[in-house]
């Protein structure tokens, strides 16, 4: 039998982007609903779905394992995220919604449109999901140099672009920008056309999860 839980979602409009050294967020708020919806209930991590995924590449699939692997075990990571449950449980619909779009090379994963904001108390969590969100792959989540101009793509904080450690690294940035945090905010806070702030989110996910992140060329 499949249990439920109540959660309360507000839809609001806004724009969200990556670029290769950070994350990037611009949002306009709209007219807000809000609206209570059925979330399928998770108990014991292992029992936590692998997601369904709309990107088939091998690149992109190793990218989400590689998280899965990070988030699914008690680790500075995993409890930045609000532990292994909460952090899987929101990684796995984020992962499931990623499509692919062709844009500029600066930016590395794009979300627009619509969120909902759940709040999930079975669990203890709050996070948002967008009703879009695209990796492009002319950006440093594939490449080390755009499709048109060639030129070379930064690095993604520590890590050269289109590797193991930069994709890992990018999803784990976009999954902080979605669960919520103690004050009511967001754990990364928003950082569109904020280069400053936008390192510094960079430089948060890798204290918590550069060893993770470094770790995953042994397992």
């Amino acid at each position: 039998m499949k249990l439920y839980s109540t959660v309360y979602a507000v839809l609001i409009s806004v724009a969200f982007s990556s670029a290769p050294l950070q994350a990037q967020s611009g949002n306009t708020a709209s007219n807000m609903i809000m609206e209570s919806l059925p979330i399928d209930s998770v108990g014991a991590i292992n029992e936590v779905p692998e997601a369904k995924l709309s990107i088939k590449d091998t690149r992109y699939v190793g990218a989400y394992h590689d998280v899965v692997h990070i988030l699914s075990e008690k680790n500075s990571c995993s409890e930045f995220f609000g532990g292994p449950q909460a952090a899987s449980l929101v990684f796995n619909q984020f992962a499931a919604g990623l499509g692919t779009t062709l844009i500029s090379g600066e930016i590395g994963i794009y979300m627009t449109g619509d969120f909902a904001v759940v709040t999930n108390q079975k669990i203890g969590t709050r996070y948002r999901l967008f009703s879009k969100a695209q990796i492009n792959v002319n950006g440093p989540f594939y490449r080390e140099q755009t499709l048109s101009m060639h030129q070379s793509i930064g690095p993604v904080g520590n890590f050269a672009p289109n590797t193991r450690e930069a994709r890992a690294l990018m999803l784990l940035h976009e999954l902080g920008h979605l669960i919520g945090s103690s004050s009511k905010g967001w754990l990364l806070p928003d950082d569109g056309h904020d280069q400053e702030q936008s390192t510094k989110n960079t430089r948060t996910i890798e204290g918590y999860c550069d060893e993770s992140i470094r770790r995953l060329h042994s397992k």
